[in-house]
């Protein structure tokens, strides 16, 4: 090392002599590109630029070497270099001082130039080019990569001193130093939701240009920075950053996706007015994903099942979520029916026909398969038939404009009389006497109402054990 350094000192007193150096001015040292090939080596493309700027003095450069810092050496390299400007052609010498150099020197010196290299790199005497106007390209294979890489003596007015090899200005050394690439902690988040990624870059040579690639499900890389990503499934992003000088480093971040519960409200209820309980109760669950799960319902309940007593339909929400914090709702509907038809009687169907029964018979309308409630329960003008709550009867259509049908049983062995009263009470017609009725079985009598006026009439019903009914009736033309 101490002889290429006594080289290199000789050449920078001789030529300082001669010409007014400006170094750094002219020249420059630029990393193209480096690729790992594995095993320990890398190859790197540089390129060297001199030039003494159009018209200057006399730039001549006899010996030039590139330095590898932080214990990298040169594995191989070209054997020669032919300067593109002069023709001059410089051997490689990797051995006299030591395996981190790479010294290229001329190997043909015409014997007429009183400046030693007439016929050196950068130009001839009296003519030199533009500032970096000549340049070559060259590609060298380390081991183990440098941390630096210095060109010395590259100089189109001079030679530089080592170990900075441009008389001392930093821009002839390729800094490469540690440069570090950082993805960010791991994320995660509830599908339907997005994650910030950001890049932190320490060391290296700005400005820098960046590649997030999707390693699980595919997709384009994004190019930023700073990005935003929402991929509805785990995933795992290589984070690929690149220097000005081409070198890369890369760092990885998961991101978690978790998924929704599934939560079920429960069945859909149904309340009546008039009939049965005053409020139900709406069985809420969650599943699917991390226990436990916290519940929340629309009218402000914490725990899975309600008890809820709406006087309207209403839907009523519930949203469960899970360990992780993500959350999914369901919705029940309570349907609110108000089936009261008279005092202590309720509406009740059966094969299309909607009774009005008493609340002390409806279980057995219920074994005799009547449902609760109107036929049709969103009709407002259902005919409804009235059964009384000691004898079961009813009267239809109702209004009628030429004949009713009016239907009877009792539960004794009885004889009826049927009778038509006006709406002061006063007796129109007996419609029948003393018909014999039998416990269980249903009568049926037709009766016309073709000579009434319009108007409000009454249909009585007199039994021999003294039970009475009295049936409403409307006719109209």
């Amino acid at each position: 090392m101490k002889t290429l350094y006594s080289l290199l000192a000789v050449l920078t007193i001789s030529l300082a002599a001669a010409f007014n150096s400006q170094a750094c001015d002219n020249s420059s040292f630029t990393l193209n590109s480096h690729v790992d090939l594995g095993g320990g080596l890398h190859q790197y493309t540089v390129t060297f630029c001199a030039g003494s700027g159009q018209g200057g003095a006399e730039g001549q450069t006899g010996l030039w070497a590139v330095r590898l810092d932080g214990g990298a050496t040169f594995s191989s390299f070209p054997a020669t270099l032919t300067s593109p400007n002069t023709g001059a052609v410089y051997g490689a010498d990797n051995v006299s001082y030591g395996p981190e150099y790479l010294v290229y020197d001329a190997i043909s010196w015409p014997s007429n130039s009183p400046y030693f290299f007439p016929n050196a790199w950068t130009c001839l005497e009296g003519n030199c080019g533009p500032a970096q106007a000549t340049c070559v390209t060259f590609t060298y294979v380390t081991v183990g990569v440098p941390t630096s890489m210095t060109l010395m003596g590259a100089e189109a007015a001079g030679v530089g001193v080592p170990p900075y090899g441009c008389n001392g200005e930093p821009d002839m050394v390729i800094n490469l130093g540690s440069f570090t690439v950082n993805a960010g902690a791991d994320v995660a988040y509830c599908v339907g939701g997005c994650a910030n990624l950001s890049a932190a870059v320490s060391g290296g040579t700005a400005p820098y240009t960046y590649s997030w690639a999707p390693q699980y499900n595919g997709g384009a890389a994004l190019t930023a920075a700073n990005i935003s990503v929402c991929p509805t499934q785990n995933e795992l992003y290589k984070l690929t950053v690149t220097d000005a000088n081409g070198l890369t480093n890369s760092d990885f971040v998961s991101v978690v996706v978790h998924q929704k519960p599934v939560v079920n409200a429960g069945t859909d209820k149904v309340k009546y007015i008039g009939y049965g309980a005053t409020c139900v109760t709406l069985s809420g669950s969650a599943n699917g994903t991390m226990p436990a799960y916290t519940y929340s319902w629309s009218n402000g309940a914490t725990t899975a099942s309600t008890n809820v007593c709406p006087s309207v339909t209403t839907n009523y929400t519930l949203t469960a979520t899970d360990a992780y914090g993500c959350s999914n709702n369901d919705v029940a509907q309570v349907r609110v029916y108000d089936i009261r038809c008279g005092n202590n009687k309720i509406k009740m169907c059966k094969n299309g026909t909607t009774y009005c029964v008493p609340n002390n018979q409806v279980q057995s309308k219920l074994n005799q398969g009547f449902t609760i409630g109107a036929c049709g329960m969103n009709k407002t003008d259902e005919s409804i038939i009235e059964l009384s709550e000691e004898t079961m009867s009813a009267i239809f259509p109702n209004p009628a404009s030429a004949e009713v049908t009016l239907n009877y049983t009792f539960v004794d062995d009885v004889t009826v009389s049927v009778s038509v009263f006006d709406v002061s009470g006063r007796l129109l017609h007996n419609i029948s006497s003393n018909k014999a009725a039998f416990a269980g079985e249903q009568n049926t009598q037709t009766i016309s109402v073709s000579e009434l006026p319009s108007g409000f009439y009454f249909i009585g019903i007199n039994a021999s054990n003294g039970e009475s009914v009295m049936h409403k009736l409307m006719v109209a033309r």
